[in-house]
């Protein structure tokens, strides 16, 4: 499947592909953003490979990473109980938090990781606990590439929180 000049991502995905316990969905396109917002390269590269991602389906801690229908706004999703309205007091306009979407799911809809598709941040991972959120000090991985490479070593055996606290 993947070259030797492969990126990081699709030698990741072919890695993900071979496993019996993760499930890749089909393409279907790319995540819709708000305007101003834009994916970074290697997510936008993993969602050209593949639609999502059910991951280490069998283990302790699996993860489902969104299908691109399914990537939405953290603060839609999280602060779902308060209106627009309400989001916009609660929150500056000018809050990191408005360029991050959610992109995994560890188990339960508050166990959440969000990525910043915004300058200059574009590309962070943040852990969305619904206690924590939104807090930009909770950086999960530097990118989305560096994210996939500690789920696919890791293989489901670390609660999300745990794995994401270690350096």
């Amino acid at each position: 499947m993947s070259s030797p000049h492969s990126s990081q991502i699709a030698v990741l995905v072919d890695l993900l592909q071979r496993r019996s316990d993760c499930v890749l969905h089909p393409s279907r396109g790319l995540p819709e953003l708000t305007e101003g917002h834009s994916l970074p390269p290697d997510l936008r590269e993993f969602y050209t490979l593949c639609g999502g991602a059910s991951l280490h389906e069998d283990a302790d801690h699996s993860c489902e990473l969104r299908a691109p229908e399914n990537f939405k706004q953290a603060n839609a999703v999280i602060l779902s109980e308060l209106t627009a309205q309400d989001q916009h007091a609660h929150l500056p306009p000018d809050h990191c938090s408005w360029g991050w979407y959610i992109l995994a799911e560890f188990g339960t809809p508050s166990e959440l990781i969000a990525i910043n598709c915004s300058s200059p941040q574009e590309g962070i991972c943040y852990r969305c606990g619904w206690v924590t959120y939104p807090n930009p000090r909770q950086v999960a991985a530097p990118s989305f590439t560096a994210l996939l490479q500690r789920l696919v070593a890791d293989e489901g055996r670390t609660f999300w929180e745990e794995l994401f606290d270690q350096p």
